[in-house]
């Protein structure tokens, strides 16, 4: 079920022993990711303003999407590419809130 690029979403979405999930530059326009609809648990998506394999603008639609049913948080970080190359810090902050909010 899923590809290599979502199997950990996919994976996650559906295990019990899972309570957070992560993720990180989602190729939307790659791969079928229509199975977060059914994703309750706490979600981010960290994506690149510039994200070479996901279009921001698509992201924060299925983003607007999702909350409805979905306790999903997107940041985008600004001029940042898929790799996130000269923001891994600003990646690493925005994750380490995240979490510090969820658990704190």
């Amino acid at each position: 079920m899923g590809s290599g690029e979502n199997a950990g979403l996919d994976v996650g979405v559906a295990d019990e022993r899972v309570d957070y999930l992560i993720g990180i530059g989602t190729p939307l326009e790659k791969y079928d990711f229509s199975f977060l609809a059914s994703c309750r648990k706490p979600l981010l998506l960290v994506h690149g303003e510039l994200d070479e394999f996901g279009d921001v603008e698509h992201v924060r639609r299925v983003v607007a999407e999702l909350e409805t049913s979905v306790p999903v948080r997107l940041v985008v970080i600004p001029g940042a590419g898929h790799f996130f190359d000269d923001q891994l810090d600003q990646l690493k902050r925005t994750i380490t809130d995240w979490a510090t909010d969820l658990l704190g």
